[in-house]
């Protein structure tokens, strides 16, 4: 039976951890998109990670994280800092003699305007004024075509060598259209149109939906406001934005960088595959985070099994309005923007 899914993130889960479960990925086809971070001194143990999963047949791909003093993910502001730790990760690849594989490049605001904006949304009553600043501190239209360069001759140059590059993004890439998503994608610092990535995943993660749901509306009504159509929806038009270089992340089964809802349990995400299966996204190109929850919250094959069928799910008015009101953010920065 072919896996309900290509791989599994790895953020948080010590290399030790990884290697006990290489069995459990091998046994089903799945790759893991394993953390690597510039800042982790335990550089012995993940190379050696790297060399036990080759010999188990499971397909490590390097998700490179830089310090959070740079961003900690790609963006426009920190692209040629990036480009040079990607450039140095994957000649030390190859140099230790592992064959060119997939490279993960995760597009997102900078660190500090996203924990910034975080922390202020989950106050009591939710600071907006301090949220505002963070979605209003973007880099200028300048700065992004610069990195839409610098990101270009990354990827080509790669590719060159080999590699695939695997780009994973917002969601809200997609939203806005027109003139309306490109000042978006401008103001959020994302420059996803700039390279000739090999997939490019939209975190469809409704967990995190219903987490900001909750904290500007309260815990009874925001939890219980998003279902897998909005998983579908992404799906959809992540398809009609880049063809069939769309793909999906979903989750969320275990925390990732800040304190968030959780899937409930397994069905919860299988209901998302069959989403993600009826908006035409194939199981080679969704990923699912994390590795951690899988194997924190057992037992793991629960949550490696394929869904029943892919019917479409049920439609919610959460995910309609939400999206439209993003599209609509997306035309008044184009406005403002000029």
């Amino acid at each position: 039976m072919p896996p309900p899914f290509a791989g599994l993130w790895a953020e948080f889960v010590a290399p030790a951890a990884v290697a006990e479960a290489l069995p459990l990925l091998a046994s089903r086809g799945l790759a893991v998109n394993l953390a690597w971070k510039v800042t982790d001194p335990a550089e012995d143990a993940r190379w050696a990670l790297v060399d036990a999963a080759e010999r188990a047949g499971v397909e490590v791909r390097p998700w490179l994280l830089l310090a959070e003093d740079d961003g900690y993910w790609a963006g426009a502001d920190n692209a040629k800092v990036f480009a040079a730790a990607a450039t140095s990760l994957t000649r030390a690849w190859v140099a230790r003699g592992h064959a060119p594989t997939t490279l993960v490049v995760d597009l997102e605001p900078a660190h500090g305007r996203v924990m910034a904006l975080e922390t202020a949304l989950r106050r009591r009553p939710p600071d907006l004024r301090t949220a505002w600043a963070a979605l209003r501190a973007a880099p200028s239209a300048e700065r992004v075509r610069a990195a839409e360069g610098t990101y270009r001759a990354l990827v080509d140059g790669l590719h060159v060598e080999g590699w695939r590059v695997h780009l994973t993004t917002l969601p809200f890439v997609v939203d806005g259209g027109g003139v309306g998503g490109r000042a978006l994608r401008d103001a959020l610092g994302l420059p996803v149109d700039a390279a000739d990535w090999d997939v490019v995943s939209l975190q469809a993660y409704r967990t995190l939906f219903a987490d900001a749901a909750c904290a500007l509306l309260g815990q009874r009504l925001g939890g219980r406001l998003y279902g897998p159509h909005l998983v579908q929806t992404y799906g959809r038009d992540g398809r009609r934005h880049f063809g069939d270089r769309a793909g999906l992340d979903l989750g969320l089964v275990g925390e990732g960088v800040y304190p968030s809802k959780l899937y409930a349990d397994p069905a919860d995400l299988a209901a998302d595959l069959a989403a993600a299966a009826a908006a035409g996204v194939p199981a080679h190109q969704i990923n699912v985070y994390n590795l951690d929850g899988v194997l924190d919250r057992g037992p793991s094959a629960d949550w490696l099994r394929a869904p029943d069928g892919v019917a479409a799910p049920t439609r919610d008015r959460a995910t309609r309005l939400t999206r439209r009101a993003i599209g609509a953010a997306g035309r008044l920065v184009a406005r403002r923007r000029g």
